[in-house]
């Protein structure tokens, strides 16, 4: 079980199949910054929900699933995870820790 300061670290270099909104310079980005909110507003949509996929910079991740939306309201940057058969959201990278592990904590040997 790595502990989850490690564990962000690599989910930074290699996502795998986890989407949320974070840049190079930002991650693990577990709460928005100013940046988050100027882009957000430089976009401009009636909506006011950007996803990854919706920003030019090369740097963010890549994801078009709304679960993983960003709003001027979010106190925390959501994660979506597709897996094969199955697509799991979590609040944060941070809550993503914490159902990964507990699956291991919880198993009976």
């Amino acid at each position: 079980m790595r502990d989850p300061y490690s564990w962000m670290q690599s989910m930074c270099r290699h996502g795998y199949t986890a989407n949320w909104l974070h840049t190079t310079k930002h991650c693990p980005n577990l709460i928005p910054n100013e940046f988050d909110f100027t882009m957000l507003e430089s976009l401009q949509h009636d909506d006011n929900i950007i996803t990854p996929n919706m920003l030019d910079d090369a740097d963010y991740t890549d994801d078009d699933n709304p679960e993983a939306e960003f709003t001027m309201n979010t106190t925390v940057i959501p994660v979506t995870v597709e897996y094969k058969s199955l697509t799991t959201n979590h609040t944060s990278l941070a809550h993503m820790w914490n159902d990964w592990y507990l699956a291991y904590v919880q198993a009976e040997f």
